[in-house]
């Protein structure tokens, strides 16, 4: 039997409930090395701003074009979700107007990558003790198993938010499933088809939407006119990169320090086993400023940023760095408890990652480099903090230098991910098939 090709969650989602009338998925044929005047866009929907780039994808791996940055409008997103749909909207057909003038590019397909005010992701870990353990797991075994582990997953899904005090709806939608890890007897494989043993286990990360949130993306599936082809969390789409480009390390800590919020990654073995995030980020200081001051926000963004390069007198400097001690402290006592959240009472990796429009920041950086935050926490030794840019990202090539610099990093990381992505194995396609079944 012929392979068969099936659309990602994110194309599902689209094409069930946006627009039936999208003609069946397929990967995209992509003519080497000629290049074309048309690309993927990549939107990144966060709760500061959206941001915005445009790729294609070449012999030699990805070229960007262009990127821009469109901040949220005042009130638009507030901490815990979106208060303006249509200010939200507003902003994203700004970032694509700017980034297809900045590249001379036109887009066709997105992918969209939405931050934790948006989209919710979890990792579950699913396992089955096989009635005939000598038998050959052939596929429709595995159809079956896939039908369980959904099932599963949801009540999962729902006791952890209720337990983090959330009331689940049923009405949640996955929008992305992608498998982890495969054991059989608690050894690692790579398809359990033809293979036989006691207990398999699958570790799937979800990312999904609230009904909330779900009116927001078809609203601009709506106005983007444009075919949907991924959605994807952040701090998993980093992992997930880096967990390929550092390879052998397959145990790191992501922290993406964003203006509304800091979001934390544990990566161990390779996979992602949970996420942190708390409210504070580089918008409490600006805030913090503008009202000490007195001032307007983007005065207070500017001054901020002039204290952080060190461009200000040191009279000035002392006085900023008084104002906002409360928040840094307040920051670096979120930082803690996440990681010891995050950890599980187990050692933490040495191995830390940052990122993020706010980890520019110094007063941020000094806390990571010049304090003894290690201590109160359970890492072997004192850990080594690496700050990201886009340079961070292999196969990346930038048409504007100057856009490599850019510690906005999520978007470029969305490229990778997509490319990475197009290749599906047979396995990840049966399991997304199902998925879709079942969210008819």
């Amino acid at each position: 039997m012929g392979a068969c090709v099936f659309a990602p969650i994110s194309q599902i989602f689209y094409n069930i409930y946006v627009s039936p009338k999208l003609p069946k998925f397929s990967l995209p044929k992509i003519a080497f090395p000629k290049k074309t005047k048309t690309g993927f866009l990549v939107l990144d929907i966060g709760t500061e701003a959206v941001k915005a780039v445009l790729f294609q994808l070449t012999k030699e791996g990805i070229e960007a074009h262009g990127f821009a940055r469109e901040p949220h409008n005042v009130g638009d997103v507030q901490r815990g979700g979106v208060t303006d749909f249509a200010g939200v909207l507003t902003t994203v057909e700004r970032a694509i107007a700017s980034v297809e003038k900045v590249s001379g590019i036109q887009s066709e397909e997105v992918i969209v990558v939405m931050g934790n005010d948006f989209l919710n992701a979890l990792p579950v870990v699913f396992q089955e003790r096989r009635v005939n353990p000598k038998l050959k797991i052939n596929e429709v075994e595995l159809k079956n198993i896939f039908h369980k582990i959904y099932a599963k997953s949801l009540e999962k899904i729902r006791a952890h938010f209720l337990q983090e005090g959330l009331q689940m709806s049923h009405e949640l939608k996955i929008v992305d499933a992608y498998i982890q890890d495969v054991k059989i007897d608690g050894y690692d494989i790579d398809d359990p088809l033809g293979l036989d043993g006691k207990v398999i286990s699958f570790n799937v990360f979800y990312s999904f939407l609230f009904p909330s949130s779900q009116e927001i993306l078809n609203q601009l599936a709506s106005i983007l006119k444009k075919r949907i082809r991924e959605i994807y969390t952040p701090s998993f789409s980093v992992s997930a990169v880096l967990r390929k480009d550092l390879y052998p390390l397959s145990d790191f800590i992501t922290i993406d320090i964003g203006g509304a919020v800091t979001e934390i990654a544990l990566t161990r073995k390779g996979m992602v086993a949970g996420t942190k995030n708390f409210q504070v980020g580089g918008h409490t200081i600006t805030q913090r400023i503008a009202g000490d001051l007195g001032i307007g926000f983007w005065e207070a963004e500017d001054i901020k940023l002039a204290y952080s390069n060190k461009k200000l007198s040191s009279y000035v400097s002392k006085k900023i760095k008084d104002t906002v001690k409360r928040d840094v402290d307040l920051w670096r006592s979120g930082l803690e408890l996440a990681l010891k959240e995050i950890s599980f009472l187990n050692i933490l990796p040495g191995d830390l990652f940052v990122y993020g429009a706010a980890s520019g920041f110094v007063d941020f950086s000094d806390v990571l480099h010049k304090t003894d935050l290690y201590r109160q926490l359970p890492f072997s030794g004192k850990p080594k903090f690496n700050f990201l840019d886009a340079r961070s990202i292999k196969g990346l090539t930038f048409s504007s230098p100057g856009d490599a610099s850019s510690t906005d990093i999520v978007p470029y990381v969305a490229c990778r991910m997509f490319k990475d992505r197009m290749k599906r194995s047979h396995l990840q396609d049966i399991f997304e098939t199902i998925i879709r079944v079942m969210q008819k």
